[in-house]
């Protein structure tokens, strides 16, 4: 559309000065009669845009009411536009009008001109580059003679944006404004937000109101809109959730009928071929299970670092809680990410069982082995026959063990969860795999469920593209598909594998830093922290709604605790000897040089107590290159490495931040410290 989104700040609408009796949820309105209907026009402003011109047309023509017009206005120089409409020459009641450029109207200007051109009783915003549900009208109308209001907008729309695809916050929705002609005000001289002025207007005068279903109307961000990908993405995360079954029809209006101008068959991209022959060979090859290899059922995950550790062990400290009996593996990349501290502490939970993938490779060699590929390799190599899959920052909020009875399981072999994106036709993969395009979620590939012995070839297939994903399949060329999530879902699809998928959306938390995903009963089972990951320094936030929170934030501090103890401990004699000379003074004046200076207590449990701060939290000696170092660790991480000088003087810089000067002695040597 030329300019009727709401501006990137809130509109000047205030919710509380609408009537809350006039928020009819879901309500059910009785078909109206054929005979008699009142006469709606659609009024579609277009520039220059024939591919949107023409799904709107398409989309109009889908609409259920039968009284109905379009008028469109185009600019007379625009002969795409002209020519769409052409195409729709049989139709009478579409109708095509052209203003002169020179004139320089603005898009307010132009909607007042498209309202004195119909003839109609009501008139209805149709803009070019949004969809609308076929029932619109019919029930913003029927709910209009209902109530004897003189105007009728839905109170949120589907927004869809880069592929995320969620309801909107409840607030007026302009592009859905049907209002009786007569009663229109109108539009003032603007490029953009003329509409809100309107609404405005009609609110406040009392004549407007809202129908709860925002399923009925498909706000698209495309790139060429009036308002900029900043505007789409805060209404994104105002939201109130991902679509569902009901929204997903709008949506789906809109992507096939991008998808009708995807060329049919397979995509030959020479740069593609190596990677696509490499898969069609390995897909069309008989891979015969290993049955003997694996015994049982089990709970897989991939944790390794400090960024990853607190998150498994949060995990397991709640698997335990809830009483759940699964043997559990816990996967890393080398002894780097899992260090002989980290080790010990994981396999005292009872049967639980640290694998180093590394290890791994010389018996299941594979070309790259880093964080999305660990995941579909430690599946395919773990011990288990059936695998329940758990992120490292996932946490359970029943003993999962029952989803490996779940009807649905039992059926399909596989239960995967649906993400908050939908996937655009345009993304090369699909003709690449030669996968037909489909509207469905994506995955969120959080936690799974899956039977190696009925879904083996699948997962051979995931782990042979995620092998290949930093290559190609994660690239703008392979499809840009975000790491291993979506080539599970390319894999099961190009075999044609059945899965399960359990029909509620997900529920975000915190913007979408937690998402919560739900059982086939609709019971909420995990609370997947994507962005919100439980750190090893501290700095934890708290979440509305997280439950089992404070059990939680219990778990995560015995883990840093036990941890630095357990570390400080394994440390060779020399560094035990200087810890130990380090507790023994206790106290130390702790100054960041032509900054500041503050007297700070090294704990005997490696936590810093009087003098802490968000970068002094935590304390270790260890070596370094060979050199035997004061290590202070603060929230974000490693704060300075300080080397050891005379009388118990330590010094060295922080190493993130400001970067200054840091000088750790004790009190008694500070006398011209500096």
């Amino acid at each position: 559309m030329l300019g009727v989104d709401n501006p990137s700040h809130d509109p000047p609408i205030a919710f509380a000065c609408m009537p809350t009796t006039h928020f009819l949820s879901m309500i059910m309105i009785p078909p109206i009669g054929s005979a008699g209907l009142p006469s709606i026009c659609c009024l579609c402003v277009t520039r220059h845009r024939p591919r949107m011109l023409r799904r709107a047309i398409m989309n109009y023509r889908l609409q259920t009411y039968p009284n109905r017009q379009l008028l469109i206005l185009a600019e007379s120089s625009d002969d795409q536009s002209a020519a769409v409409v052409r195409q729709f020459a049989g139709d009478p009641s579409i109708q095509f009008h052209t203003v002169d450029p020179a004139a320089g109207s603005t898009l307010g200007e132009l909607r007042n001109l498209t309202i004195n051109l119909a003839k109609t009783e009501y008139v209805a915003q149709w803009d070019d580059d949004d969809v609308s549900h076929p029932e619109r009208l019919s029930l913003q109308l029927a709910l209009i003679l209902k109530t004897n209001y003189v105007a009728c907008t839905l109170s949120g729309a589907v927004i869809y944006c880069n592929g995320r695809a969620v309801i909107s916050e409840r607030r007026p929705w302009e592009g859905s404004l049907l209002c009786k002609k007569s009663a229109h005000p109108a539009y003032p001289s603007l490029r953009r937000g003329e509409d809100t002025v309107v609404i405005n207007q009609l609110v406040t005068a009392g004549k407007l109101i809202f129908l709860d279903r925002p399923e009925l109307y498909l706000y698209i961000f495309h790139g060429g809109n009036t308002w900029d990908s900043q505007h789409f993405n805060s209404l994104v995360f105002k939201g109130r959730g991902p679509v569902d079954s009901k929204g997903f029809e709008v949506l789906k209006l809109y992507l096939e009928h991008e998808a009708s101008f995807i060329p049919t068959g397979r995509m030959h991209n020479p740069i593609a071929m190596s990677y696509v022959s490499a898969f069609e060979s390995l897909k069309s090859s008989p891979i015969e299970y290993p049955r003997d290899q694996f015994r049982g059922r089990g709970i897989v995950m991939v944790a390794g670092g400090d960024k990853y550790l607190p998150g498994a062990w949060v995990c397991i400290n709640q698997l335990r809680r809830l009483r759940c009996t699964l043997s559990i593996e816990v996967w890393h990349l080398g002894p780097q990410e899992m260090d002989e501290a980290a080790k010990r502490l994981f396999e005292s939970f009872d049967r639980v069982r640290c694998v180093d993938a590394f290890m791994m490779l010389e018996q299941h060699p594979i070309k790259t082995l880093r964080g999305w590929e660990c995941k579909p390799y430690s599946i395919l190599h773990s011990a288990f026959e059936e695998v329940l899959f758990l992120d490292a920052d996932n946490f359970p909020l029943a003993d999962p063990t029952y989803l490996f009875e779940a009807r649905e399981y039992l059926k399909h072999g596989a239960v995967f969860w649906p993400d908050v994106m939908v996937m655009e036709p345009t993304r090369p993969i699909w003709r690449l795999l030669g996968v037909p395009y489909r509207t469905e979620p994506e995955f969120e590939s959080g936690q799974m469920v899956v039977d190696k012995g009925r879904c083996w070839k699948a997962l051979v297939l995931s782990c042979h593209l995620c092998e290949f994903g930093d290559e190609f399949w994660w690239t703008k060329a392979g499809g840009a598909v975000y790491g291993d999530k979506d080539l599970f879902r390319f894999a099961w699809h190009a075999i044609e594998q059945g899965f399960a998928m359990p029909s509620r959306p997900l529920q975000p938390l915190d913007g979408f830093g937690v998402l919560c995903q739900h059982d086939f009963e609709g019971h909420r089972v995990f609370q997947h922290r994507t962005w919100k990951k439980w750190k090893l320094y501290g700095g934890d936030e708290r979440i509305e709604d997280f439950w089992f929170e404070s059990e939680c934030f219990q778990a995560i501090d015995s883990f840093r605790r036990r941890l630095f103890s357990l570390r400080q401990e394994l440390q060779s004699q020399r560094c035990l000897d200087l810890a130990r000379q380090v507790q023994s003074e206790q106290f130390f004046m702790y100054v960041r040089v032509g900054h500041d200076e503050r007297l700070i207590e090294f704990g005997a449990d490696g936590l810093i107590g009087r003098g802490s701060g968000r970068c002094e939290r935590w304390w270790i000696v260890t070596e370094m290159d060979g050199q035997i170092v004061l290590r202070i660790i603060g929230e974000d991480g490693i704060m300075c490495n300080l080397c050891q000088g005379a009388q118990m003087r330590f010094e060295g810089e922080w190493l993130m931040h400001e970067k200054m000067p840091i000088l750790v002695v004790p009190p008694y040597a500070h006398s011209g410290a500096r």
